[in-house]
């Protein structure tokens, strides 16, 4: 079975340290394994599976309990979530429509309760009722009625972010309250129900957007908010008890997400500008402060945004709704807080909602759009063809070469046959004295005292 809660890591290098005798010679290779990325993003073209009326956002699940994703879906136009149950291919069940109140709008999948089933939570904007609706998952791919929190009629909920903003263990929801300019935090208690909303200054405009990082490096989950009127993104500190400090604003960009860029171990932002048709990528000080926006071009009318590691070179990219365009735009990061051109790929008419997930069990993730205009979710599988690093031709052989493949925990020798084990170019090092030397696990090196034969 699949991990669901799909996040980008980085892994380190394991290694070991070689202690040189004096007076020997260490002649250093990189092992003949080899790994390649794609030099560009690719995904196949889209299949389009129904839902309700005006779908909205999209969101990734295993509902069922069969080691597959599927989705959550829903649709604005026809009050209900659209749940599409995944058959590990690509493919997905005809949609299954839950009612829910009127016009959702967001929705996120966790397990509230904590019965190792995951459930819903739907943000649902009225008239008559705004609230935030929970439904329980059965673990067959049912859920049971929807339950409202957040003082139902006073609550114009519209994007929302999971976390746990008072570190008891239980999962919380972020709200971001359009109308009243505010962001509300509904604490969970571990049963599927929530307390008491506590509502907070967003910055200038009316809040849609709302994504969860830790900006200042204290441990304890920060919010940034995005308006789409004054084109706002706004910046709240936690302090871990579910409470946030005053809104710092930064002039740039709506839809928000968060992921570290450029390597440096601290959280940066990408958002979306409408008005520009670009993207803004903000690199984060480690203090809760960000550096000067630098904006990619991508289609008309960019919305959400996904990120992810879509070309397995293990540096962040991001993939962006063109609601304007019927399309999204990939751009590949390079690792150090820049991008390439977006490429881009047709989806179905007016997509809002975007989410990423491995739903054909290739171990890429796949993109899901929720397309306001066609009543339809687009699937477009990632086809990233790994291209793998030949390694460089290693330098003639050395008499009397041992060598020493490096495990990550030990190290073991074997006479060598008479020539160099392949690799990276050699570097030797040699001295009267001792060496300590770094070795990476899983290469092969070659060790020549002098005067061996």
């Amino acid at each position: 079975m699949r991990n669901l809660m799909v996040l980008p890591v980085l892994a380190a290098l394991l290694g070991v340290v070689a202690l040189l005798a004096a007076g020997a010679l260490l002649l250093l290779g990189q092992g003949a394994a080899a790994q390649g990325t794609c030099a560009v993003a690719s995904f196949s073209g889209p299949t389009d599976f129904a839902v309700g009326t005006g779908p909205h956002s999209a969101a990734v699940g295993d509902f069922n309990g069969d080691g597959e994703f599927d989705l959550a879906v829903t649709d604005y136009g026809s009050d209900n979530v659209s749940i599409l149950l995944g058959d590990g291919t690509g493919g997905f069940a005809p949609a299954t429509n839950l009612a829910v109140a009127t016009a959702p709008v967001d929705v996120v999948v966790a397990d509230f309760n904590e019965d190792g089933k995951p459930d819903l939570a739907v943000t649902t904007l009225g008239p008559p009722v705004g609230a935030v609706s929970i439904l329980l998952g059965t673990g067959t791919g049912n859920f049971g009625p929807p339950t409202s929190f957040g003082q139902p009629g006073e609550l114009y909920p519209r994007g929302m972010a999971l976390g746990d903003f008072n570190g008891d263990g239980h999962a919380d929801l972020a709200v971001t309250i359009h109308e009243l300019g505010k962001v509300a935090i509904l604490l969970g208690d571990g049963t599927g129900s929530f307390g008491a909303r506590t509502d907070f200054g967003a910055g200038p405009g009316k809040p849609y957007f709302v994504a969860v990082g830790d900006f200042n490096g204290d441990g304890r989950q920060d919010l940034v908010v995005g308006s789409f009127w004054t084109n706002t993104v706004s910046i709240l500190l936690g302090d871990g008890t579910g409470s946030f400090g005053a809104a710092t604003n930064v002039a740039t960009g709506a839809g928000v997400a968060v992921g570290d860029f450029n390597g440096d171990g601290r959280q940066d932002l990408v958002a979306t500008n409408g008005s520009s048709n670009t993207v803004s990528i903000l690199l984060g000080d480690g203090t809760g402060g960000f550096g000067a926006a630098t904006s990619f071009v991508v289609g008309t009318g960019p919305l959400f945004v996904a990120v992810r590691d879509f070309n397995g070179d293990g540096k962040l990219d991001f993939a962006v709704v063109n609601g304007g365009a019927d399309s999204v735009s990939v751009l590949l990061g390079d690792g150090t807080g820049g991008f390439g051109a977006a490429t881009n790929f047709v989806v179905g008419t007016a997509p809002v909602g975007i989410a990423a997930g491995d739903f054909n069990g290739d171990g890429q993730p796949d993109l899901a759009l929720a397309n306001n205009g066609s009543n339809s979710v687009s699937i477009l599988l990632n086809s990233c063809q790994v291209t793998a690093t030949p390694s460089p031709t290693p330098p003639p052989p050395v008499g009397g070469i041992v060598e020493l493949q490096v495990d990550g925990v030990d190290s073991s020798a074997r006479p060598a046959s008479g020539s160099a084990s392949a690799g990276a170019p050699y570097a030797a090092v040699a001295g009267a004295a001792a060496a300590l030397l770094a070795l990476t696990a899983g290469a092969w090196y070659a060790r020549r005292r002098w005067g061996s034969r």
